[in-house]
């Protein structure tokens, strides 16, 4: 059970009771925008409009999703339980997570770097090349581009970070491949 620490004993809450905080706020977020969904869905319809809720719906479902991914472990939250595609959002979010530390725990079996030593590589080189993809790091522009297989460029991200990088190696131990593919 979580309790808030005591009026003026700020100081005894932890870690743990701060991320748990974190995800019970999600919850009432990503709650609340299902509320306008039903609100939207229930009246809107009244008056013709097709899509009524449409919005809310898909944000609600991305709150949840964003609410089992940072908390890969947690049990889901009760305020979802009576609203299906948020409890499914959930479970979605946490099965990514888990998926991404195993990929992220295999990048070297891959034949891939891992984040630290692509972010060494383009730091000290300005490029490296994984999987047909090209990253360059331009610190006069403040922009890390890629040039995919077919020579398109694009913008990956600003200056190269680890987060950054291992969300990109992630997706490259995936298959996927970034810009516009001609097939």
């Amino acid at each position: 059970m979580i309790t808030l620490p005591a009026h003026g004993d700020r100081g005894s809450a932890t870690a743990a009771d701060a991320h748990r905080w974190q995800l019970i706020l999600r919850a009432i977020e990503a709650r609340a925008v299902w509320a306008d969904h039903v609100v939207a869905e229930a009246t809107g319809r009244a008056y013709g409009h097709a899509c009524a809720g449409t919005a809310a719906f898909h944000r609600a479902v991305a709150l949840a999703c964003c609410a089992g991914a940072d908390h890969p472990n947690a049990d889901c939250p009760a305020l979802f339980s009576d609203a299906e595609p948020l409890v499914c959002a959930f479970a979605e979010g946490q099965a990514r997570t888990r998926e991404d530390a195993r990929i992220e725990a295999s990048l070297e079996y891959r034949g891939l770097p891992t984040p630290g030593a692509l972010l060494a590589e383009l730091l000290a080189h300005g490029s490296a090349s994984v999987q047909n993809t090209l990253l360059t790091w331009e610190p006069a522009l403040g922009v890390t581009w890629y040039t995919n297989a077919y020579g398109i460029d694009g913008a990956l991200c600003g200056p190269p970070d680890r987060e950054t990088l291992k969300a990109f190696l992630i997706n490259a131990a995936r298959g996927v491949e970034y810009g516009p593919i001609p097939h």
